[in-house]
């Protein structure tokens, strides 16, 4: 086919181009379709990841239903061993805590909320386990140790409940460990910071009631 002067100007400019340039935009090309496909394929592995966290998740909750001790750790386990990015296995955590105390597996309960505490994803999963881990804490009398779990980096961002609930039990800790003073403060900070429909506000004042001064 012949082409005309112009036509052969533009198609001398579009090869000098390619030629200079050709290798890169394919490099650019294919990088961003690699960057596409592996977008896609962690998209499917995330969806895949929690479906199958899901299931083991209702296997647990079963096993938590008919008490059944030995299932609650091994469901437990699967889940915070091979989906700890889930907020699966934070729930897991929490959930298998309950059963296994329930089941009286005190140390296993300990073990599930300091998973949580320390490796959970979400900072509020990180907290409620802190919650319940120092009320553990309380009962062993191990007042110091349930001191430090409430002390959290997390709780300046925690919502108003949140952080009376760490007042509320922080109190609790001092007042049983025959800190009377500290423990009227942490009640009276716990009643500041609730909300006004909280359900710690009655149980914070009889407490803080019962303590003179």
């Amino acid at each position: 086919m012949a082409y005309d002067l112009q036509e052969q100007e533009q198609i001398d400019q579009l090869k000098a181009f390619w030629a200079r340039w050709g290798t890169a935009i394919l490099g650019a090309v294919t990088a961003a379709l690699f960057a596409f496909a592996a977008l896609k394929g962690w998209e499917w592995y995330q969806w895949r990841q929690s479906a199958t966290a899901g299931a083991h998740y209702a296997q647990l909750m079963e096993a938590v239903d008919n008490k059944d001790t030995a299932a609650i750790k091994g469901r437990s386990k699967d889940l915070m061993d091979d989906f700890g990015s889930t907020a699966y296995a934070q729930m897991a955590g929490l959930v298998s805590a309950r059963g296994l105390l329930d089941g009286g597996d005190r140390g296993g309960a300990t073990a599930a909320l300091k998973w949580v505490a320390d490796r959970g994803k979400d900072p509020e999963f990180r907290l409620l386990a802190r919650l319940r881990l120092a009320a553990l804490q309380l009962d062993d009398k191990a007042y110091d140790a349930a001191l430090a779990t409430l002390a959290s980096p997390d709780l300046a961002a925690a919502n108003v409940d949140l952080k009376a609930a760490f007042s509320d039990r922080r109190a609790d800790v001092l007042f049983a460990s025959g800190k009377l003073k500290e423990a009227r403060a942490e009640y009276d900070k716990a009643l500041e910071q609730a909300s006004a429909t909280s359900g710690l506000r009655d149980p914070s004042q009889l407490k803080r009631d019962a303590i003179r001064g």
